[in-house]
């Protein structure tokens, strides 16, 4: 997903438009990173997309505050139109929260929270409230969709070489080898949380929690925005939330991405409080023994999926249910994510590897335009 700045979307389509921080835990300090901060006054405009959103070169657009940093392997993008005096703080609070979850729950870093209950296993390991309230999440997850959301990929993940930081992969394509069978998920996952001493027991099979990470910072970011503008987006790679009305006009202006590249959208999805997810794999891929290989693991296999489809983008309340649906949707494959979406009532967009492009009954509303087919 991304968000839709000025100008229209492909030439087939019509014209279009769109205190102090949290804690870190363990008496560590969290990382504030690099970052970019910019105040844009009514009526300015420019370029043909404000990230994912999509707005006019005609139209006057609302005055606001852009916060633009790099934080768990995303480009983050924080905007609050109309922002109160406020805004700024919020910001500040926001990039802090991105920071905090990235250092407790990253799995590039022995040291963090996640990494070392990964390494106790079977045994209590104390975490951060942070790492513990998304681990628990992960595990509701994993449960309200009977297992096919499991975050126990991290072995899959190392086995092909994903085991450092994606800059670091890439620099080593064509290098890795697989070592070791397939780690499939054969055994039902049961750890132990204690809240009161806020510790863990994951079991056996490391976690990674990347995606659903991602999704709980932007919607816990969201929510720090509120009362410090009118409107406010969040943005951090395929997942985007928004309140309030868009920069030029009532909804905000969503373009879906072609997972096989290029400037136009496949679909302008016009939303308001509300989130977008998409999981694609159009930027993971690398090649191992000589096959391609992506980074959305099968745990019923333990390889990448197999599933007919190029990316899935889901519409959702909640910014962390919008990520887990588009894993489970994505797995539901070309033959299986229209009965599962509509069976739902889940607003879908997919792309299958074809580059036909699909969408459920409950998307159909939220429709700006879409292409039938794109191509490589």
């Amino acid at each position: 997903v991304r968000s839709a700045g000025p100008s229209a979307g492909p030439s087939t389509g019509p014209s279009t438009g769109p205190s102090t921080g949290p804690s870190t835990g363990k008496g560590r300090t969290a990382r504030t990173p690099a970052r970019t901060t910019a105040r844009t006054p009514a009526g300015a405009t420019g370029g043909h997309h404000h990230g994912s959103i999509l707005m006019s070169t005609t139209t006057q657009t609302a005055p606001s505050l852009e916060r633009t940093f790099t934080a768990m392997a995303s480009q983050v993008t924080v905007r609050i139109l109309h922002p109160e005096a406020s805004a700024e703080a919020a910001l500040d609070a926001v990039t802090e929260l991105f920071a905090e979850i990235e250092r407790t729950c990253t799995r590039f870093d022995d040291s963090s929270d996640l990494m070392r209950a990964n390494a106790a296993g079977r045994g209590w390991c104390e975490v951060s409230s942070t790492c513990l309230d998304i681990l628990t999440e992960a595990y509701d997850a994993y449960r309200s969709t009977d297992g096919v959301f499991d975050p126990r990929t991290l072995e899959s993940l190392a086995r092909l070489g994903y085991d450092r930081s994606w800059e670091k992969v890439s620099k080593g394509l064509h290098e890795l080898r697989t070592e070791g069978a397939p780690s499939r998920s054969t055994r039902r996952w049961r750890p132990n949380f204690d809240d009161a001493r806020s510790r863990v027991k994951l079991g056996s099979r490391p976690v990674d929690l990347g995606g659903i990470a991602k999704g709980i910072a932007v919607r816990q970011s969201l929510q720090l925005l509120r009362g410090h503008g009118r409107s406010a987006l969040v943005e951090a790679g395929g997942d985007l939330a928004v309140f309030g009305p868009g920069p030029q006009g009532p909804e905000w202006r969503v373009r879906v991405e072609s997972p096989f590249g290029g400037v136009d959208p496949v679909a302008v999805l016009d939303v308001r409080d509300i989130s977008v997810a998409t999981s694609s794999i159009r930027r993971r891929q690398w090649t191992v023994d000589g096959r391609s290989v992506h980074h959305l693991i099968d745990p019923r296999t333990g390889s990448p999926a197999v599933s007919g489809l190029r990316s899935v983008t889901i519409v959702h309340p909640d910014a962390a249910q919008a990520e887990v649906w588009t894993k489970v949707a994505f797995l539901a494959g070309s033959t299986g994510i229209r009965a599962l979406t509509d069976g739902r009532s889940l607003p879908a967009v997919w792309v299958d590897e074809a580059g036909r492009v699909g969408y459920s009954r409950a998307a159909a509303p939220l429709m700006g335009w879409k292409v039938s087919r794109v191509r490589e």
